[in-house]
């Protein structure tokens, strides 16, 4: 049945919101299996070919692109969403078993991190790359059935049919993202020698396992007090004039389950109604952090204009609302708000370790988009290779090769998260600019946000940059951000 836009635009709201549900139930481990079908069963003429055609050839502005791209991702998730609710369902069943000790899968990672003693630390990886690697069968046929539906829907290949859906400029993009790697590059070796030795590792043979010890920062946990965690959001959100405790439409789940996810996440099941903030807290820096993120996306998403359509409103260039996230958390990159709400005390050290992790963080998404820009058109033989080789050159430590195809997001987001960290030291330099580096305690900043935040996804990245009167995306403030003496 061929839908005209204003019928499917209505029905792919219902849909969407039936699927954030289902992954807010299972993210938050209150549900034990993820079922999709059924919900994509009941909305099944929305992805029928003639329905994909249709948006595809409507694309004319925000909307109707935001809806092709919304037709052509839900005809692909359509079509596997079997194979991702076995994927999803076996990680979740997955245990990893070491030294008769029994762990969820998804839960394993954070034990690596929090575990002191590196011969047990590396033995917990083993397990859980060993558990991996039984899963990359389920990863490597959800990825060839998802390039060939690409191509069956006329696009060259999944590259091309990402960057053409989304306006990614991949190719300016591999520029930029090879521009910042060469900008950090200087003391990046002696700076990686130096996490490594400080958690027990030599530079020779440093894993990602003991750079992710190194980041969980145990010895900042003090100056980061789990009783203060979410007294910290409100008073920064207070400081830009924003209640937290009267925002009806937005929910906190931060306790601790089994099957709960590890990985922080803010799920805007209706825009702006309803938006649950979720993090699974293990404690110190690395939960405020988590915190402040999910916030800067909580915020957008309860800030949207309700009068705006859906397609405006919950769909489009995740990048923008990345830009809020990374905007919030990076305030622990500044002295002033750490001495506000943390108190007085030598943030030196804390503000270094910050500024290296960020530049880790940088550097390992420059080299995860310079991998997948290839990987999709190589066998998995040499996709693992050029995996192992080019994050392990950029990062200069042990890179798994088992991690090639489940350190692969769906839809080039590398791509989305890169772009983001660019506007948002744009946005934060303008901030600054306008307000002072106390931005974060004038509520006149606080009214800038929320004029941008009405706007939902309105506007692209690059459209945003030219709105906040940049000349565009532009990887410059951020080079100098992470260069700076």
């Amino acid at each position: 049945m061929l839908l005209e836009v204003t019928a499917y635009e209505t029905e792919a709201e219902q849909l969407n919101e039936e699927l954030m549900r289902e992954g807010l139930l299972t993210g938050t481990g209150e549900k034990e299996s993820y079922e999709v079908r059924e919900i994509y069963a009941r909305h099944s003429r929305l992805f029928e070919p003639a329905n994909v055609r249709a948006r595809l050839a409507e694309r004319q502005d925000m909307r109707t692109l935001n809806l092709a791209e919304f037709a052509v991702e839900g005809h692909i998730g359509l079509r596997l969403a079997e194979e991702s609710e076995r994927l999803v369902n076996a990680e979740m069943q997955a245990v990893v078993r070491f030294d008769g000790r029994d762990v969820p899968y998804r839960s394993a990672p954070v034990l690596i991190q929090n575990q002191e003693d590196r011969r047990v630390r590396l033995e917990w990886d083993r397990a859980h790359r060993r558990v991996m690697e039984s899963l990359n069968p389920l990863y490597a046929e959800l990825w060839a059935r998802t390039r060939q539906i690409a191509v069956e829907l006329g696009f060259t290949d999944y590259r091309s049919m990402c960057d053409e859906l989304k306006r990614l400029q991949l190719d300016w993009l591999r520029e930029a993202a090879e521009e910042i790697l060469r900008a950090t590059a200087a003391g990046w070796p002696e700076r990686v020698a130096g996490a490594l030795r400080s958690v027990g590792a030599s530079p020779e043979d440093g894993s990602a396992a003991d750079i992710s010890h190194f980041m969980r920062a145990r010895r900042f946990d003090g100056a980061f007090p789990a009783e203060r965690l979410l007294g910290c959001l409100k008073e920064t959100l207070a400081g830009l004039g924003i209640r937290l405790e009267e925002q009806a439409n937005l929910h906190l789940d931060i306790e601790d389950r089994p099957l709960k996810s590890p990985r922080a996440f803010c799920a805007p099941v209706r825009v702006p109604q309803e938006v649950w903030l979720v993090i699974k807290p293990h404690g110190g820096q690395d939960d405020y952090n988590s915190l402040l993120h999910e916030a800067g996306h909580a915020e957008h998403f309860t800030h949207v204009d309700p009068a705006l359509p859906f397609a405006l409103r919950s769909l489009g260039d995740t990048s923008v609302t990345e830009t809020y996230a990374f905007l919030f958390n990076n305030l622990l990159f500044n002295e002033r708000w750490l001495t506000g709400h943390l108190g007085e005390r030598d943030w030196s050290e804390f503000l270094e370790f910050n500024r290296f992790c960020e530049t880790w963080m940088l550097r390992r998404y420059c080299a995860k988009l310079l991998y997948e820009l290839e990987m999709h058109s190589l066998d998995e033989e040499r996709a693992r290779a050029l995996y192992e080789e080019t994050l392990g050159r950029h990062l200069l430590v042990r890179i798994s090769p088992e991690r090639f195809l489940a350190d692969v997001d769906e839809g080039f987001y590398v791509a989305q998260y890169l772009r983001a960290w660019m506007l948002e030291a744009q946005l934060r330099a303008r901030l600054e600019g306008e307000f002072g580096p106390e931005w974060f305690r004038r509520p006149a900043a606080g009214e800038m946000l929320k004029g941008l935040w009405r706007l939902g996804d309105s506007l692209d990245a690059p459209a945003l940059a030219l709105k906040m009167g940049a000349d565009g995306l532009s990887p410059e403030p951020l080079i100098r951000a992470l260069t700076r003496n």
